[in-house]
C-alpha cells in the first residue's frame, strides 16, 4: 500500500473508532440526563471490607477508583458488583442542588425545552422502544409530592408513556415554585394533571390518604374511552421505578385482574392504639413556627362500621379499578369506613386491607401476607446498615449509591426512598439500566425477565 493510502486508511479508521466511542459513550445518556438542570462532577471510590494489617495498623485497601462527568453505565454495574461480591462501598454521596426555581425556569422556556431537558419519551421513542402490548396497556399512576421539584420531574420522565394517564397531587404547604412547576409540567402533556383540590398533608393524619383518594377519584371520574385503565399504583415523589414499562405490564398482565395489597390481620399494640382512640389534630410550635401534629385523645373510638375487621397494610400496593371503583364510589361500606377512619391514625396504613377482606368487595381475599410487588423499602433492623449506605428517615433507608446492589437484586417495581439532594447517582444509575434495558442492548444483564407472583 502506497504511503499516501497507508495514511488515509490509518486516518479513517482513526476517525470511525473516536466516533463509534462518542456514540457508544453516548447510549446510556440518549435519554436520561446527558445535560442536567444543574451540572456536577461525580467521583467515587470503592474500598474492601477486608484491611492490610502486615504493619500493624489497620488501611483499608483501595480497589477502584473512576473519575467522570457522570457515572456511565458500566460504572453503575462495577458499583453493583462491587457491593455483590461483598465489598465494603464507601462512596461519597453526590448531590443534586438543582433548586426548585430553575426547574421552574426551564419550564417557562417552553414544553420543548423541558421534555429535551428530562428526556421524557416521546411517541418517536415509542414507536422504537415499545411492544404492541405495552401500547394496549394503560396504567394509572398517583404521585403524592410535597418538595423536589427535579427530582419529582426525574421520576416521572422516567415512568412517562403516552398510554398512561398520571394525576399529581401537591401538598398545599409547598413552596410556590413547587406548585407552579407542576402546573406548568401538567400543561405539557395531555395525559399529566394536578389533583382536582391540594390538602395540606399533616404526617399520620387523614389528610394523607384523602389527597392520595382525590387523585384516585379523579382518575376514576376520565371516560373509559379516553384511558381504559385497569391497574393504578400509587407513589410518592422519592419513588424510583427498577423496571422498564414492558417489564410493569408483563407483571400487571401475569396478575389476571387481580390486586395486590401486603399487609396482616395480627395488629400489635401500637397498631390497636391507632384505632382504638380518636385521634385529633393540633397546633403546636416548632421551631418558632405554628404546625399542626396529630395527637391521640383518651376518648374511644366506636366500632368500625359494618362489623368489618381491621388489618393493617403498606400504604402502597397494585390496585383494581373496579376495586377503587366500589371502594371509593360505589359502596356504602368504603364510605361509611372512610368516614370511620378520619378519626384514626395513619388510615392509609388500614383502610385498604380492611375493604380488601371485606367479603363484598370485588376483589375479596379471605387472607393478606407481606408480599408486595408494588414497592419495596429497605427497614431498619440490626445489620440493614450494610444494605443501605445512606441515611435513615422514620426507620426506612434513604439510600446512597453502595445500596446499588441490594435494589437491584429486588423484584418488586418500585423502590423508596431517594434523596437527590442526598445523593444523585442511585436514581442515576437506576435510569441508565432501565434506559438500557429499555433498548435491549444488554438483555443478559435483565434480572427481571419473568413476573413476580403473587
Amino acid at each position: 500500500m502506497k504511503p499516501f493510502w497507508r495514511t488515509l486508511f490509518i486516518i479513517g479508521v482513526v476517525v470511525i473508532s473516536f466516533t463509534q466511542m462518542l456514540y457508544y459513550r453516548s447510549l446510556p445518556y440518549k435519554l436520561c440526563g446527558k445535560n442536567p438542570v444543574n451540572h456536577r462532577q461525580y467521583t467515587f471510590g470503592v474500598t474492601r471490607g477486608e484491611v492490610d494489617t502486615s504493619n500493624g495498623t489497620e488501611q483499608a485497601l483501595q480497589a477502584a477508583d473512576f473519575k467522570s462527568e457522570y457515572p456511565s453505565l458500566e460504572d453503575c454495574h462495577r458499583i453493583i458488583e462491587k457491593g455483590r461480591e461483598g465489598v465494603n462501598a464507601s462512596f461519597e454521596a453526590i448531590p443534586d442542588l438543582t433548586e426548585d426555581e430553575q426547574v421552574v425556569d426551564v419550564l417557562r422556556k417552553g414544553c420543548v425545552e423541558f421534555n429535551n431537558r428530562y428526556h421524557f419519551y416521546s411517541k418517536t421513542h415509542e414507536d422504537t422502544y415499545s411492544t404492541a402490548d405495552e401500547l394496549r396497556f394503560s396504567i394509572a399512576f398517583t404521585i403524592l409530592i410535597h418538595k423536589d421539584l427535579h427530582q419529582v420531574a426525574s421520576l416521572l420522565s422516567t415512568i412517562y408513556r403516552t398510554q398512561h394517564i398520571y394525576c399529581i397531587h401537591v401538598d398545599a404547604k409547598s413552596p410556590k415554585a413547587m406548585i407552579e412547576g407542576i402546573k406548568l409540567m401538567s400543561e405539557c402533556f395531555p395525559n399529566v394533571f394536578e389533583s382536582s383540590k391540594r390538602e395540606s398533608v399533616v404526617y399520620a393524619s387523614f389528610s394523607r390518604l384523602k389527597a392520595e383518594i382525590t387523585c384516585m377519584e379523579d382518575l376514576l371520574s376520565l371516560p373509559i374511552n379516553m384511558y381504559n385503565w385497569k391497574y393504578l399504583i400509587n407513589l410518592s415523589g422519592q419513588d424510583y421505578p427498577t423496571r422498564t414499562n414492558l417489564e410493569i405490564v408483563n407483571q400487571l398482565k401475569s396478575m389476571d385482574g387481580r390486586m395486590c395489597l401486603s399487609g396482616t390481620t395480627e395488629l400489635n399494640e401500637v397498631a390497636v392504639n391507632r384505632v382504638k382512640y380518636i385521634h385529633v389534630l393540633k397546633n403546636e410550635t416548632v421551631e418558632n413556627k405554628t404546625v399542626q401534629v396529630l395527637q391521640q385523645t383518651k376518648e374511644i373510638l366506636g366500632p368500625p362500621p359494618y362489623n368489618v375487621t381491621i388489618a393493617k397494610n403498606i400504604a402502597y400496593a397494585v390496585f383494581t379499578r373496579d376495586f377503587l371503583q366500589w371502594a371509593l364510589v360505589d359502596s356504602d361500606e368504603g364510605r361509611a369506613l372512610l368516614n370511620w377512619t378520619s378519626y384514626t391514625r395513619t388510615p392509609d396504613e388500614h383502610f385498604w386491607a380492611t375493604l380488601h377482606l371485606y367479603p363484598k368487595s370485588p376483589q375479596f381475599s379471605r387472607t393478606i401476607s407481606w408480599r408486595n410487588i408494588a414497592r419495596t423499602i429497605l427497614w431498619k433492623y440490626k445489620g440493614t446498615d450494610k444494605y443501605c449506605r445512606g441515611y435513615w428517615q422514620h426507620n426506612s433507608c434513604v439510600f446512597g449509591a453502595g445500596g446499588l446492589w441490594w435494589i437491584s437484586e429486588r423484584q418488586e417495581l418500585f423502590v423508596n426512598k431517594f434523596d437527590i439532594k442526598y445523593d444523585s447517582i442511585p436514581t442515576r444509575c437506576l435510569r441508565l439500566m432501565i434506559d438500557d434495558r429499555t433498548k435491549g442492548l444488554v438483555s443478559d444483564r435483565n434480572p427481571h425477565k419473568q413476573p413476580m407472583k403473587i
